[in-house]
Formats: C-alpha cells, structure tokens, sequence
C-alpha cells in the first residue's frame, strides 16, 4: 500500500507504553517504566532514498535531526546509560527509515553472534517498534544485532510476539571505531493501520548491552 505525500506529511510518533517481551538471554524481560512521559517526534521528509549500508553520510541523512535521550530501563530503570545512542527517522511514500547509532567506548567488546533469523541469541541488539494503530497494545518489533541478523514480530495483547510474523524489511549495520549503527528501511506495505489525513504511531527503540545485561529506551 502506498500512502500519499499529504498523508505522511501529518504523520507523527509517540513513544509507545510497552517494551520488548524479548531481550537478552541472560535474564527475563522487564516491562518498560510506567512513569516515563510521552515525547512527541514529527519525522522528516527525506529527500531522494539513502544508500542502505550502515552509514549515515549521505545527502539523504544530513537534513534529518539527530535525536537522543534515552534512559538506562535494566539493571537500574531511569539511569544514565552506559553508553550513549542516538537515531535518526524519515520517510517517503514507501518507506519509513530509521537510523540508530549505538556508540560504544569498547567496540571490541561488543557482543555479536550469528543465528538463523528470529533465533535470539546473546548479542547486543537493537530493536525499533511501530505501534501502527497507536493502542499501545498492538504493533510490530524489528530486531537486528551487530553482525546484521534480523528478528521480526507481530505485537498482540499487549506484549504477546507472534514469532511467525515474517515482514519483508530491510536492515545494514556497520562496526566501526565510535560502536555499531543499524539502518532500517521498513515498507508501510508491511505494517496495517487505518489511513485518514492525519496519522500517529506509537514508537520506541530499544537497545540491548549483552555484556551488561542492561537495556536503554528513547525517550524517558
């Protein structure tokens, strides 16, 4: 489904109410604070399509805001990260983009293992969430770790995964000297929502530290 340039042009963003079922293989999950505010975010028109390969220099990123504020939510909830993160989102008629870097002042100690997709493992990895209907029940959750294996779900009741929900998306990553970047280009043919001139979406990103067993959420 392709939605018009004036439909996109009124979409915006919240942070949704829930977190990921599904983090780390270390220790179970922990529900998203309920103490958190709502953070509006009005995303971007980007011009033209950026090249997907990890890497945010091209035209296509640099009129997009960079935005932060995320908030350590495991071991201790509403802490100062460990490391750092910021992200970028945009749009066009197809496609919604999102880009994640994920700094780190160890690179060599980032966690990455290989898997089959939709397999979890102990890696670090990040995980962007689009609640389409904004009912902070329903959505889906895209997944990928640093070596680029990918993990999709269909969100239902309000935190319950649907493992075999495959969406057709598409993901790079890159390791590099400042951490790890992950670079989203997610069709909206994928996602279901109801179309009228003026849309939101829940959203959140999640980012897993496998080595400290933390996890950190934009925004607070």
């Amino acid at each position: 489904m392709r939605l018009t340039h004036r439909l996109l042009a009124a979409l915006t963003l919240f942070t949704c109410a829930y977190a990921p079922t599904r983090l780390s293989a270390q220790e179970q999950s922990a529900p998203a604070s309920t103490t958190t505010a709502t953070v509006s975010v009005e995303i971007s028109r980007g011009t033209g399509a950026p090249l997907l390969d990890g890497r945010d220099d091209d035209l296509f990123w640099q009129s997009v805001p960079v935005r932060s504020g995320f908030r350590e939510a495991r071991p201790t909830e509403d802490a100062d990260p460990k490391q750092n993160t910021e992200f970028r989102i945009a749009y066009d008629e197809t496609y919604v983009y999102v880009f994640v870097r994920a700094y780190d002042t160890a690179p060599d100690s980032i966690i990455k293992l290989l898997s089959r997709r939709d397999d979890q493992t102990a890696s670090d990895q990040i995980v962007v969430m689009l609640d389409s209907y904004h009912d902070r029940r329903t959505g889906y959750e895209f997944t990928v770790n640093p070596l680029g294996v990918k993990a999709d779900y269909a969100i239902s009741n309000d935190g319950n995964e649907d493992q075999a929900w495959n969406a057709i998306w598409d993901v790079a990553t890159q390791i590099d000297s400042l951490g790890w970047t992950a670079e989203y280009r997610i069709p909206f043919s994928q996602l279901r929502f109801e179309l009228k001139p003026e849309m939101t979406f829940g959203f959140m990103i999640w980012r897993d530290l496998a080595r400290h067993t933390a996890a950190i959420t934009y925004p607070l």
